[in-house]
């Protein structure tokens, strides 16, 4: 939700330090009162700000935005995404196998990886984990922490992925791989194999090594490109 008339973000820090705020306490801008109003207004339709009787004051929506807010430079704050990278591993005839998957779809179409997912707001990173697993191949099973990757792209001078994966690597599986879903083809591979794959995502090895290593860790990485 994009919010960046300076109107509107005037109003949620005068309600981030007086809550319960009534239309005369909001109006700090040099617009005038029908003009103040009608971003006012904007913001509450929007489910951000809440109108109790004669006072106005941030919903649960306008407290997670609002506290997001540089109060010194008066803008939201862009922050990175946060999800999970799962390692699933199978053992075959005293071999180690990885679950891999290849994206069909962009970004990074036919890339070649560990599976990923989005953390969903007020969803703890072990679900996320778990509902990776079932959404992306089918099975289930159960996870524990292992480290995070913090990952930061830029394109010509300019970033435009930061995303913060949380690492989790499977400690007991079931049910029966489905090889292809919309989003990505799935597949068991030999541990020592992967490092021949082409078109694997950049760090897959350094990454399958951390986690294997059974050692809590955390790498940043950032990868620039013309």
């Amino acid at each position: 939700m994009q919010i960046d008339h300076s109107a509107q973000i005037s109003i949620l820090r005068e309600l981030l330090f007086k809550p319960k705020a009534r239309f005369c306490d909001l109006n700090k801008t040099d617009l005038t009162n029908d003009h103040f109003n009608f971003h006012l207004k904007r913001l509450v339709k929007l489910g951000i700000v809440e109108k109790k009787e004669n006072y106005y004051q941030l919903s649960p929506q306008g407290l997670d935005i609002a506290g997001r807010m540089d109060l010194k430079n008066m803008e939201i704050i862009k922050q990175p995404k946060v999800g999970v990278m799962i390692y699933v591993t199978r053992t075959i005839n005293d071999k180690i196998e990885v679950l891999m998957g290849k994206r069909l779809r962009d970004p990074s179409k036919d890339m070649i990886g560990l599976h990923t997912e989005k953390v969903r707001f007020g969803e703890s990173f072990v679900e996320t984990a778990k509902r990776c697993l079932t959404k992306e191949t089918g099975l289930t099973g159960d996870f524990e922490y292992t480290g995070a990757v913090h990952m930061i792209k830029h394109q010509c001078k300019f970033p435009y992925i930061d995303v913060i994966l949380n690492c989790y690597k499977s400690t007991e599986i079931s049910g029966k791989l489905i090889e292809l879903t919309l989003e990505s083809e799935n597949f068991w591979i030999d541990f020592d194999k992967v490092k021949n794959l082409r078109n694997k995502f950049y760090g897959l090895i350094e990454d399958l090594a951390a986690i294997a290593s059974g050692k809590i860790f955390f790498k940043e990485r950032i990868v620039k490109s013309d």
